[in-house]
């Protein structure tokens, strides 16, 4: 959940449409089942927030055509984060740079610290 959380976090957008999420999760959902429980997870956590204007599929679990990325509750999850790393890394690294650029390096994030 949390690598889906990461791409959703870095895709340009405010909004996501159903077929944009769908190529964005396909590595990591096999049928259709698994990719609407992952949204309706992200629906309720108020990650993806429902476009009411676009309506919902008719297929079972019902997913909206387009949803809104609740950006700041990424960011939040991504300060905590880097908060858990200062306090594990040495005192002389310093994190601010990250802390100002916000999710924007988020992808770059993962490489340094993976």
């Amino acid at each position: 959940m949390e690598q889906i959380k990461r791409r959703i976090s870095t895709f340009k957008k405010k909004t996501i449409g159903l077929t944009e999420l769908e190529k964005m999760l396909k590595p990591y959902v096999d049928t259709y089942k698994d990719f609407a429980q992952e949204i309706l997870q992200l629906e309720q956590e108020a990650v993806l927030v429902m476009v009411k204007a676009k309506g919902r599929t008719n297929r079972v679990p019902s997913l909206a055509f387009q949803y809104r990325i609740n950006k700041s509750d990424l960011v939040g999850d991504y300060h905590k984060e880097l908060q858990q790393y200062r306090s594990i890394l040495h005192p002389s690294i310093n994190l601010d740079e990250y802390y100002l650029a916000g999710s924007v390096r988020m992808e770059k994030r993962s490489a340094i610290f993976a």
